[in-house]
């Protein structure tokens, strides 16, 4: 049986009062063909929707309205592309040349958030059909990657922070430090590394227990972040030794500068659990010499830092030639 062509999922068959029983029985048949059509997408676990090229929604599967957070009536009353977030919009265009490929189209990334405004990954799948009443429509099976890609971020994160104190570990460390004297080499940045280590902090995890230094470090963490600009890095490399990244210095005065500053800010007695309990570290820095590895830049700043120790805990050492060779 043919399915008259101005019909389309969704729209609901009234039997005609003037018409004759055949007529009656063969508009019941396309209703039960409808629903059979609209149950079998509403069992589609992926969102399918289509909307005109213009942006009007014209349908939606239950799982696209789970996926949106939006009910069908919602989506039908939205203004044209009002389910697209306004920086994406300007991608529009190329994003129907691209549907009408053989194939349609496939958008992997940030999707139009979620009715209540948190931010979705989704991957969508699209082309260009053409209707009897519509003309041409999109038509998207949309997947929900959202939870596949916070799981990955959250691995990724776990895998090059700190898990005490959140802060970058050595491996993303040596990654922004890769980047920052590659551009240093190619536009003659400068470029320094602080090395502090905490003096004495033995004593802390002997006398007041394990979890009482991991707060002390927590808060030691912190305030080495209010010491940095928001293209520096700070990482934690050991258990009370951190390194610090400065990218683009304006000059190499300006570390010693920022060593001093990390000295007083770590000097301040903390208070932990209702006790105060105080802590100083001894800092080593270092100025990136072109063509040097990102281990010897670190090892320079190291070697200043055991210097500054010799001459007496709480202050900071700059490396001078020589220094590695006299110990």
């Amino acid at each position: 049986m043919d399915v008259p062509r101005d019909r389309q999922i969704g729209d609901h068959v009234e039997p005609n009062s003037g018409a004759t029983l055949e007529d009656t029985a063969t508009l019941l048949e396309c209703q039960e063909d409808l629903d059979f059509h609209t149950s079998l997408l509403d069992a589609i676990t992926d969102g399918v929707l289509a909307h005109t090229l213009d942006g009007r929604i014209i349908y939606v599967n239950e799982a696209a309205c789970a996926i949106y957070g939006f009910c069908r009536g919602e989506f039908e009353n939205l203004d044209p592309w009002g389910w697209v977030p306004e920086h994406a919009r300007e991608l529009i265009p190329a994003r129907i040349v691209a549907l009408r490929q053989p194939g349609g189209a496939v958008f992997p990334g940030v999707g139009p958030a979620h009715n209540d405004g948190s931010p979705m990954y989704t991957e969508v799948h699209a082309r260009i059909c053409n209707t009897f009443r519509h003309g041409e429509i999109a038509v998207s099976v949309v997947h929900d990657a959202t939870d596949r890609v916070l799981a990955e971020e959250r691995i990724r994160h776990l895998a090059l922070h700190d898990t005490l104190t959140g802060l970058p570990n050595r491996g993303l460390l040596q990654e922004r430090m890769q980047q920052a004297l590659a551009s240093a080499d190619r536009h003659g940045d400068i470029v320094g590394v602080v090395f502090a280590d905490l003096d004495d902090f033995k004593p802390v995890n002997d006398t007041l227990g394990h979890a009482m230094g991991d707060e002390v470090l927590k808060m030691v963490a912190g305030r080495l972040r209010s010491c940095m600009r928001e293209s520096d890095t700070v990482a934690r490399v050991g258990g009370d030794e951190f390194v610090a990244l400065f990218p683009r210095l304006d000059c190499t005065g300006d570390l010693a500068t920022i060593a001093s500053s990390i000295v007083g800010c770590i000097d301040t007695p903390i208070q932990v659990n209702g006790r105060q309990i105080t802590v100083t570290a001894s800092v080593g820095l270092a100025i990136y010499l072109e063509g040097e590895a990102t281990d010897e830049l670190i090892d320079r700043a190291d070697h200043a830092m055991y210097r500054a120790k010799q001459d007496g805990l709480s202050g900071w050492e700059e490396y001078l030639a020589g220094m590695r060779e006299a110990g």
